[in-house]
């Protein structure tokens, strides 16, 4: 009994494909490590090889094979007598018995399109074999000869007249009755085999007319060809295979649809080698499954960084709290220590000149400014400052005078904002209030300014430090 691993000549057994009365059929590999033949072949083994007549079939298989040349037919090898085997060419692919028993099984669809072109290829290789000058014949078509490739070709096996392990209807009454295999012979067999594409259902019990004539109530013109390739009389069917292959293209046209060999034959494959339910192994076929979305961690706000002091930056220098300063002072208060330029004053003066950290001058009418508030220096200097203004310190303000006067109203909350604990100065019909709270807005954009253009001089640090 052969088993995986035996050696034939220079190929070891891999895996058994097929079966037939008095033969299995493997799939081999060379294992002599040489470069020279095939590297990959299918074998066709004797269980006995002492039995003379099925070496003659073998031997019969063999010639036909090379008289094939390899259209719709595997190329032989090798034929190793002793052994009681013959290698072939390996063309991967599943039977049509496989694609039959799926289809039964209501795996998969073998549509009309397809068996008319499967039916279609067998044709064209019997009309090759019988044209040739030894006018071949297969004489015992069943499904189990007709391999259909991964690349939608059909390619006939079984050229030694193996019978089929199990029941078949593509052999021709005549060859029951003992006669030779002939042409009329192989057209009965590729009626049978259309029909059984056709009405897969098809069992020993109901006979061939009966899935017939439920093929002629659904479909006239295919009923007919049927009729005409399974006639009782070999002399009431065709001539030859040209007739069967024009009518074969008419169906074709009329149908319409497109034909899926390639795709069912490697369905059906991955079946078989699959194993367990039909549902599991059909969806290994249909590809991957649909990508799930990755779960992305929650967005988190950036850090709370804090505002790095003035003196870390190499343009400001270190800040100081200005003291308080009154609007009716006698004298204009002095400049706060800030090393930034004074904020413009809210009534219209002359701008100032953008120059890197210049102190405006003082306004005639003082306001009281915030405290820790400066406009954002500007990102570059005029063109024309050639030199950098060294900032001196500014003299102490000089000590306030004693106040004799009654103390003003209570602040209203607006005014608490700005910072002054003790206005002693403003009263409630001060003119001068819309202005400094237009002063106060101005002032609060630019610590907001100022606050960003750090932050953002910082982030640059540390990412050029990183």
């Amino acid at each position: 009994m052969s088993q995986q691993g035996t050696r034939i000549g220079p190929y070891a057994l891999q895996v058994q494909v097929g079966r037939t009365a008095g033969c299995t059929v493997w799939h081999a590999a060379r294992a002599d490590g040489k470069s020279r033949g095939p590297s990959k072949v299918a074998v066709r083994l004797l269980d006995d090889p002492g039995d003379h007549e099925a070496q003659g079939r073998l031997e019969l298989e063999y010639h036909r094979l090379k008289a094939m040349d390899g259209v719709g037919a595997p190329l032989p090898v090798a034929h190793y007598a002793g052994f009681g085997a013959l290698v072939m060419e390996q063309r991967l692919g599943s039977t049509l018995r496989a694609l039959l028993d799926a289809s039964m099984a209501a795996t998969l669809d073998l549509d009309p399109a397809t068996a008319l072109e499967i039916a279609l290829g067998a044709a064209r290789t019997l009309r090759h074999a019988h044209q040739l000058p030894d006018g071949l014949v297969h004489g015992r078509l069943a499904p189990a000869d007709i391999l259909l490739g991964r690349d939608s070709t059909v390619t006939l096996m079984g050229w030694g007249g193996w019978s089929p392990q199990a029941w078949s209807p593509g052999v021709a009454p005549e060859v029951m009755r003992g006669q030779a295999p002939s042409a009329y012979a192989d057209m009965y067999g590729l009626g049978a085999i259309l029909c059984t594409m056709l009405e897969p259902r098809l069992t020993q019990s109901q006979g061939l007319q009966a899935a017939v004539h439920r093929v002629v109530r659904g479909w006239p013109a295919a009923g007919r060809l049927l009729q005409n390739l399974l006639g009782s009389d070999p002399g009431g069917r065709y001539p030859d295979m040209g007739p069967i292959i024009h009518e074969l293209l008419a169906l074709q046209r009329h149908h319409g649809g497109v034909a899926r060999v390639g795709e069912l034959a490697e369905r059906c494959g991955s079946f078989r080698r699959g194993g367990g339910s039909a549902i599991a192994n059909l969806n290994a076929t249909q590809g991957p499954a649909a990508p799930v979305k990755p779960k992305l961690p929650p967005v988190m706000p950036p850090p709370v960084v804090p505002t790095p002091a003035p003196a870390e930056t190499p343009a400001t220098p270190a800040k100081t709290e200005p003291p308080p300063v009154e609007a009716n002072a006698p004298e204009p208060p002095s400049p706060a220590p800030t090393g930034l330029p004074e904020p413009v004053p809210p009534e219209p003066v002359p701008a100032a000149t953008p120059e890197a950290d210049q102190p405006a001058p003082a306004p005639e009418a003082a306001q009281p400014p915030p405290a820790e508030t400066a406009e954002p220096p500007p990102a570059e200097p005029e063109p024309e400052k050639t030199e950098p203004i060294v900032e001196a310190p500014p003299p102490p303000a000089p000590p306030r005078p004693p106040d004799d006067r009654p103390p003003p109203p209570p602040q209203p909350p607006d005014r608490a904002l700005t910072g002054y604990e003790h206005d002693d100065d403003h009263p409630e019909d001060d003119p001068d209030d819309g202005a400094s709270m237009q002063l106060i807005e101005r002032v609060a954009l630019a610590v907001v300014g100022l606050l960003g253009l750090l932050l953002l001089a910082w982030l640059g640090r540390a990412c050029i430090g990183g």
